[in-house]
């Protein structure tokens, strides 16, 4: 696949991660490429897809990615980018060409850190871990503790180190961390 080989090419330390469901089940996205501090999402759309779900894919997408990018066949790029806006759209072929040379430093910083929607994206184990609440603490409440506590910047590289360390089904392997060092697993 043309778009993860490209991933890989510019973030080498990525762990890729195919269908990361962004917002507890409700968005589900095609690539991710997780670094120890930046999450990288890519919406593939092929020929047989449809645009139907892409507007909120999107908004979903840029409240937790430090860099978004749909990546669409021919036949979708216009409508595409009638949807999501013109920054967001590349063509399939144009990909690696677009994110080896036209994606700036200031891009690759990422965005400020929506804390919030970045813990939302954790398993409730995981989230105990990131926001130091313990056990059997609400999720709301230790959503609240890591983003009143941390700064976005420590939000972004625990939320990371828990999407680095999580199995999926289609995924590198895990990369384990000071913060998680075994394989986290999906039990409350």
């Amino acid at each position: 696949m043309k778009v993860e080989a490209a991933l890989r090419m510019q973030f080498p330390e990525a762990r890729i991660i195919h269908e990361l469901v962004v917002r507890q089940g409700s968005c589900r996205l095609d690539l991710a490429a997780v670094t120890p501090n930046r999450i990288v999402l890519v919406e593939i759309k092929s020929e047989k897809d449809v645009l139907k779900r892409l507007d909120r894919q999107t908004k979903e997408a840029e409240e937790v990615a430090d860099l978004y990018r749909v990546v669409v066949a021919a036949k979708h790029l216009d409508k595409a980018r009638e949807a999501t806006g013109w920054g967001r759209v590349v063509a399939e072929d144009d990909f690696a060409r677009e994110i080896g040379t036209s994606w700036s430093a200031k891009q690759l910083m990422g965005t400020p850190c929506n804390a919030p929607a970045r813990l939302a994206m954790l398993w409730a184990n995981e989230l105990r871990i990131v926001a130091e609440t313990g056990a059997r603490v609400a999720r709301e409440a230790s959503i609240l503790r890591a983003s009143e506590y941390f700064t976005g910047a420590e939000v972004r590289k625990r939320v990371c180190a828990a999407l680095r360390a999580r199995p999926f089904t289609r995924a590198d392997a895990p990369i384990l961390s000071d913060l998680f060092p075994t394989v986290t697993q999906a039990a409350a």
